[in-house]
């Protein structure tokens, strides 16, 4: 009884830390990120347009919202319940043993991936890593209701949605198919403009140019292969804090050193998840030209152009062995 008050206080401060600019009043601009309180209902929000559909459904969805109350009140709300269900997954997937468990939260919920894309305005994005390790830990559990809702929330983004169907399916001994089946529903509102926007004809990339530009990028004190296994390494520089400049970035081998050390007690679909996710990433890292080959010739490869957010595959492992 005792550990749990201290698992809940600490899960509470954790996640304050970090969400706290999301409590105050006022509309969201950061980087990629624009959050209107009553956003338009235009095409675009909805994957049409000439532009590619980036950013549908949230939009769309945020446009639908904004009808019946302001937009932002919605999305603050998410990013708080997320980082929560981060915490709580950290502790479903944990030993329940005190410092680990409180390390796992702490993980879980103030991770550098979770960070870096918060600075770079990926909301959307980390409210599905805030999410995985409850997906995954109510799929190992056989909650299946559960799994569905929440992997229906990370599909906000068409990462989220893939990563979220993803972890269900390896993670779940029933239900794969209707979670499958559901999971297709949850792509289409960014499939269908997105094979729309194909056979209509793009806007011209650079293949190998937006690989390069998007590979993982080397922080300091670690490389390039040292901040991926840290879950750091964001394509652009100005979204990591200054701390990683520091020399902080060594923590993040501590950390998989730690990993390391409980990964006997992982389930190993978890493990298989993070072996991908993290080998992806580093793929695209060595072999840029074999990314551009991909984005030129496979249907749906932009959407792993930034191949460092795959990582979110890794998150589960890392929360469960730590």
């Amino acid at each position: 009884m005792r550990n749990r008050l201290v698992f809940s206080a600490f899960s509470a401060a954790a996640v304050l830390a970090v969400v706290w600019p999301f409590l105050f009043g006022g509309q969201l601009a950061w980087r990629d990120m624009l959050v209107l309180d009553y956003p338009q209902m235009t095409a675009s929000n909805f994957g049409g347009g000439d532009l590619f559909a980036r950013n549908a459904p949230q939009d769309g969805f945020l446009s639908i919202i904004a009808v019946v109350m302001p937009a932002t009140w919605v999305v603050k709300a998410l990013m708080v319940a997320s980082a929560v269900g981060a915490a709580t997954g950290a502790w479903w997937l944990s030993n329940k043993e005190l410092l680990p468990t409180l390390s796992a939260i702490a993980l879980a919920v103030a991770n550098p991936f979770v960070i870096e894309r918060l600075l770079q305005g990926h909301w959307s994005v980390v409210i599905a890593a805030w999410l995985l390790p409850l997906i995954a830990a109510a799929a190992l559990n056989g909650r299946a209701l559960l799994v569905w809702l929440l992997v229906f929330v990370a599909s906000l983004t068409p990462t989220g949605a893939l990563v979220g169907i993803t972890v269900a399916l390896v993670c779940m001994n029933k239900h794969r198919l209707v979670t499958l089946g559901l999971g297709v529903l949850y792509l289409l509102p960014w499939a269908i403009p997105g094979i729309i926007a194909t056979f209509r004809g793009g806007q011209d990339m650079n293949p190998l140019a937006a690989a390069q530009a998007f590979a993982p990028r080397a922080e300091e004190a670690v490389g390039t292969l040292g901040a991926l296994l840290g879950l750091g390494g964001i394509w652009n520089a100005d979204a990591v804090p200054d701390s990683r400049h520091l020399g902080f970035a060594l923590f993040g081998l501590g950390v998989f050193a730690c990993v390391l050390l409980g990964i006997r007690s992982v389930p190993k679909r978890l493990i298989v998840l993070a072996l991908v996710g993290m080998g992806i990433a580093i793929f695209a890292w060595l072999a840029p030209a074999a990314m551009a080959w991909a984005l030129e010739h496979i249907p749906g490869a932009g959407l792993f152009r930034d191949s460092q957010k795959l990582l979110i595959l890794a998150l589960p492992a890392y929360v469960a062995a730590i």
